[in-house]
């Protein structure tokens, strides 16, 4: 079993230091947070690096179209789990309650012992706390046991903390108690929408701890099940905000509610277990206001060609395509091992059946065609030059000589 991150494989690749011609699976856990951090790319090398028989697993939530353009050329004929557009889910499915979600910034069993203090009042007599299984039972009973609260089975009168592995269990003694005086806690979030219904179904409604890498898969199953999310937030007063204050944090609210953000949370969960998530939030507006005033002080940035040239990444044509049987991995670690440049400064591979496109960073274009220029990949001369989109031109090859770089032999060749 290999674990490694797309940039760490596509330079592993790149050296030598690693083949994949014996791998039986690619499992990406996280598709879309490798998305979101411009991870694609790398990805696309190692997947056209696979064996054919290879097998392909996908996990992501959300499903990004990015994603899921990926999918379809890397593993045609996928089987989606859970099935998509499912009959009665999505939504619109009939609502069928409200659940509060608490989002956990410390240990949790620390949380569920704040949130037994809180629910369990006078009117409130019962917290049926819901767990994965008997280990986690076991070691969160003996938790609240130390900060004095009485645990025990389901139906123990004199314990007011009833932990529960089984999910019917767990709602028959909810059922079972007068209206109101019980309370459903999911310590660990329902696996599936069938979970979240039993647990916190039937008018119960309740609470659930889970960790912000958790709020994606939270979504979809209130989503396809037909329950309303409620992510409680710390009971701060607001400050009054004028001017581009009130705009920022309507700009953020729109985003909120209308992209997709469940990536970014598990990108920033490691600060926000150090920090909180509010210190988190408060220093990633302090870094966007920052940057945006260094825009507004910046000198205006040139147009025309000179704007094209002051972008990122550049295209690159190479002789070689499909039927000179290059894939991604020859020609990226050709120009890392010709041109020593890093994984991470190589873009988008495209391969046709005569020719290839590549991105590059643009700081580093030049030596990439110096170096490769009249090496051969394969056993085949290849000849690299920027790409004629690039140049103004409608796209395809270069005409004629290459405009830069060395020609002819004299060069160790790539094989």
């Amino acid at each position: 079993m290999l674990v490694a991150t797309p940039g760490d494989l596509v330079a592993r690749l790149a050296d030598g230091g690693l083949t994949l011609e014996h791998i039986g699976a690619l499992v990406v856990d996280g598709a879309g947070v490798v998305e979101a951090l411009g991870g694609l790319p790398h990805l696309e090398v190692v997947a056209e690096a696979l064996p054919s028989d290879a097998q392909r697993v996908i996990v992501t939530l959300p499903l990004t179209a990015g994603v899921r353009d990926f999918a379809e050329r890397h593993a045609r004929r996928a089987v989606t789990v859970p099935p998509q557009d499912a009959e009665g889910a999505g939504p619109h499915a009939p609502q069928r309650g409200r659940v509060e979600v608490r989002v956990v910034e410390v240990e949790k069993d620390e949380e569920a012992a704040a949130l037994a203090g809180d629910l369990l009042t006078d009117d409130v007599h019962h917290l049926v706390v819901f767990v994965r299984n008997d280990d986690v039972a076991a070691d969160l009973g003996d938790r609240l046991a130390l900060r004095g609260f009485g645990v025990g089975a389901p139906g123990d009168p004199d314990a007011p903390v009833w932990l529960v592995v089984d999910d019917l269990t767990g709602r028959q003694a909810l059922d079972a108690l007068p209206e109101g005086r019980g309370v459903a806690v999911s310590f660990d979030v329902p696996a599936d929408p069938d979970a979240l219904d039993r647990r916190h179904g039937g008018g119960h409604g309740g609470v659930i701890l889970a960790e912000a890498r958790e709020s994606a898969h939270l979504r979809d199953i209130a989503a396809r099940t037909g329950y309303r999310l409620h992510f409680d937030a710390p009971r701060v007063t607001r400050p009054r905000a004028g001017g581009d204050l009130a705009a920022l944090l309507t700009r953020i609210e729109a985003a909120i509610s209308a992209r997709d953000v469940e990536a970014y949370e598990l990108v920033l969960e490691p600060l926000v277990q150090k920090h909180g998530a509010s210190v988190v939030a408060a220093a990633s507006v302090a870094l966007l206001r920052s940057e945006k005033a260094a825009e507004i002080t910046a000198p205006p940035r040139p147009t025309g060609r000179d704007a094209s040239a002051d972008s990122a990444m550049t295209k690159l044509f190479v002789s070689l395509g499909s039927k000179d049987d290059i894939k991604p991995g020859d020609l990226v670690g050709a120009i890392t091992g010709e041109a020593g440049i890093a994984g991470e400064q190589i873009g988008r591979i495209e391969i046709r059946e005569t020719f290839s496109r590549i991105e590059i960073a643009r700081e580093v274009a030049d030596r990439v065609i110096a170096a490769l220029n009249g090496t051969t990949v394969r056993g085949r001369s290849v000849r690299v030059d920027l790409d004629r989109s690039e140049r103004g031109g409608r796209g395809g090859g270069p005409r004629g000589r290459p405009t830069s770089g060395r020609s002819g032999g004299g060069r160790r060749p790539r094989t």
